[in-house]
């Protein structure tokens, strides 16, 4: 068996014996070169999930591959992987060939192994502010006459899996319009405008008022005086409440102005046969009133559905309530 190394760039990394004479690695190893053919580093999705990945294909810029580099299988093929973490808490994070001596292990950190020729190491934790990975493969025919071959990608300080920002969201900066209607079938005309209050996370959010249905506008309008969960998601989210996500409550208050009817005169006594001028009198509310209705003896009233009816009748007594409604309901 043949092994081969990538050039291991950090000075907190362990030193492998390599030949000194020099070697040519094979066109179809991978060459370091970070493209979607070869490496691919993608960064933590969600806030502390620790979900980073890097994916190498063994092939070239071109996406070459030649079928006698061996099994890439993880554990049971030519080739075995590790990774060392060459940051200020550093350390072998993954660690097939058993180079480490006491050294942290992750034990989130896995290797995957796809059809014919890719592997992924998954779970790992963001390094944006060390000197990055170092991948270390040993084993299989890419390393001419070296037994190891270890490599970083992006730039001199290693292999970097930047972090995920966590999702802020400010109360402050929440606009709220309260309430004004008392009930439908007007509209309620409460609103909560969520535009500028929220921060972090990965790409567009989206924005929901009840947990399940999801919006891009950061605004939601016709609400009733009521509090309610705001919940936002980054564009990494894939699962309500993973950590790509935030919630916030706001509550939307009642500014209904009372409204008020004073019937006049109030219990007053009249000469049968003479017209009673009546005045319901309202007050308060939005000032517009558009519903005028009186109840009970209303067959001695002009018209039971203005404000200021007229009422005659033969003597006795007689019973009538006044209901007024404005444009908020």
């Amino acid at each position: 068996m043949k092994n081969f190394i990538i050039r291991l760039l950090s000075p907190l990394a362990a030193v492998f014996c390599v030949l000194s004479a020099d070697i040519t690695y094979g066109q179809t190893c991978p060459d370091e070169v970070q493209t979607e053919r070869t490496i691919l580093v993608t960064p933590e999705q969600c806030y502390q999930t620790n979900d980073g990945q890097i994916e190498i294909s063994f092939v070239d810029a071109l996406g070459n591959y030649d079928t006698s580099l061996g099994n890439f299988e993880p554990g049971i093929g030519d080739y075995q992987y590790n990774l060392f973490d060459g940051g200020p808490q550093g350390g072998w994070v993954y660690d097939e060939s058993n180079f480490s001596t006491g050294l942290k292990v992750v034990p989130s950190i896995a290797v995957s192994y796809t059809v014919p020729n890719k592997i992924t190491f998954t779970g790992l934790p963001p390094n944006n502010d060390g000197i990055g990975y170092t991948i270390v493969i040993v084993g299989g025919d890419c390393s001419g006459d070296g037994n190891s071959r270890e490599f970083t990608v992006n730039d001199l300080f290693g292999t970097r899996i930047n972090a995920a920002t966590e999702i802020i969201i400010d109360p402050d900066a929440i606009s709220v319009t309260n309430n004004t209607v008392c009930a439908p079938p007007t509209p309620f005309d409460g609103e909560i405008d969520m535009t500028g209050a929220v921060s972090g996370g990965e790409g567009d959010y989206e924005y929901s008022i009840d947990g399940t249905n999801f919006q891009t506008s950061p605004v939601f309008s016709a609400l009733e005086d009521a509090t309610y969960t705001i919940t936002v998601v980054d564009q990494n989210s894939t699962t309500v409440g993973d950590n790509c996500t935030k919630t916030v409550d706001v509550t939307v208050g009642n500014a209904q102005v009372p409204l008020t009817p004073s019937i006049a005169p109030n219990n007053p006594t009249v000469c049968s046969g003479v017209d009673l001028s009546l005045d319901g009198n309202p007050s308060g509310g939005t000032g517009i009133y558009v519903s005028h209705v009186w109840t009970g003896d209303i067959g001695l009233l002009s018209d039971p559905n203005v404000q200021q009816p007229t009422f005659n009748g033969a003597a006795g007594t007689y019973n009538l309530t006044y209901e007024v409604t404005d444009d908020k309901g």
